[in-house]
């Protein structure tokens, strides 16, 4: 089964008002297309490209402090929004490794985990959605486990497959939502799932997991497809059904799954 694409957004375009004249004055239509514009773009942008004025980063939440050095590429704000995020990362890859918070491997974790974060002009970080106010401690959670599986690949060491990888990964707030890290997750999970390829439809059921959990579609969209016309209670009976048994293979400590 082909698993869709993803539509292109819209963006919407304008023109000028058509007048031909050339004055270093602002017409009145061009000052309320200017405002209108700038409204927009305001909208439509989710790092509006402003920059505000200094602000309390002890007294600010979490987005602000991440908007706040996006806009304005204050180090100290960044400083700020590292430390408030990097005792999750480092704790995530302490409990995946089974290591000592003072290890100098996870030094070495943690500083991977930064330059990925700060690669390419922050690209991660300006492209990361906001669900809810802890999404971005669950991102961090991915981001050390995507370090933690890189390194164990590169050192010759199997690969951990940690149960709170489902809880990430079948999180809605990721659905439809693709970076690296989280590729590398779902690789893992995939490796899982083809554990159960004896099954007559399980090429089917794979592609149920992915659409929902991956693409964001529903139980009903999903039903509805003509690839699978499925009554919708058939349909979250095969999401549970697959979810018990990713997590029982997890519990396990992830038999089927890669040792690279």
């Amino acid at each position: 089964m082909t698993i869709p694409e993803c539509f292109p957004g819209g963006q919407t375009t304008y023109s000028n008002n058509g007048n031909g004249a050339l004055s270093t004055e602002i017409s009145s239509i061009d000052q309320k297309k200017s405002n209108y514009i700038d409204h927009e773009r305001e909208n439509r942008d989710r790092i509006p490209p402003a920059i505000p004025a200094p602000m309390d980063l002890t007294e600010a939440t979490i987005r602000e402090v991440l908007e706040y050095f996006l806009r304005s590429t204050d180090p100290d704000a960044f400083a700020e929004f590292w430390s408030r995020v990097r005792s999750t990362i480092r704790g995530r890859c302490a409990s995946m490794l089974q290591r000592r918070s003072h290890d100098e491997l996870l030094d070495d974790l943690e500083q991977e985990a930064y330059m990925k974060l700060s690669a390419n002009n922050y690209k991660v970080l300006r492209h990361f959605n906001w669900p809810d106010k802890d999404s971005i401690f669950k991102y961090m959670k991915v981001v050390a486990a995507s370090v933690v599986i890189d390194w164990c690949r590169k050192n010759g060491r199997q690969s951990p497959c940690d149960p709170e990888y489902l809880d990430l990964l079948t999180d809605q707030s990721f659905a439809g939502y693709h970076t690296a890290d989280l590729e590398i997750l779902r690789s893992q999970i995939d490796q899982i799932l083809h554990t159960y390829e004896s099954g007559k439809n399980f090429e089917r059921d794979r592609a149920v997991f992915w659409m929902f959990y991956r693409w964001g579609y529903s139980a009903k969209q999903i039903a509805n497809l003509s690839s699978i016309k499925l009554p919708v209670k058939k349909v979250e009976n095969i999401l549970q059904g697959m979810v018990r048994r990713v997590r029982n293979k997890l519990d396990k400590g992830g038999k089927g799954a890669s040792s690279d």
